[in-house]
């Protein structure tokens, strides 16, 4: 489910009534790039502590556009895992004039892998 500013707080409670119910949950985020110094190297042989510390450094400069998380409840009857996955759209919105104006980065290859995987841009800036 799309999750925009426009259907949040219609959609919170059962939002918040599924992550309470569920077995587990998964996240996951789509950002405007995720590397700013172009030294982060993931090597292969990495820990997944060593992997997270070097794309956390690298991409603070960068923006969340979605946040994603999926909620996972085990069927016990059917020994199957119910998903009911939710796509947050973000992007920090100007209240009013006078307010602080968010300045981030982009990184040409991450917004070239968003488009070519279908990412709604127009649900970031405009829902």
């Amino acid at each position: 489910m799309d999750v925009t500013k426009h259907n949040f707080y219609e959609e919170l409670e059962n939002i918040l009534a599924a992550i309470e119910d569920s077995t587990f949950l998964s996240i996951d985020g789509e950002f405007t790039g995720l590397d700013a110094e172009g030294c982060s190297h993931i090597a292969p042989f990495d820990t997944p502590s060593e992997r997270y510390s070097k794309l956390k450094n690298g991409s603070t400069d960068f923006l969340l556009l979605q946040f994603g998380l999926c909620v996972f409840k085990v069927d016990e009857k059917k020994h199957l895992y119910e998903a009911r996955p939710y796509n947050f759209y973000l992007f920090p919105s100007q209240p009013h004039r006078n307010a602080p104006d968010k300045r981030f980065m982009c990184q040409s290859s991450s917004i070239d892998f968003l488009v070519s995987h279908g990412f709604d841009f127009n649900k970031v800036f405009r829902e």
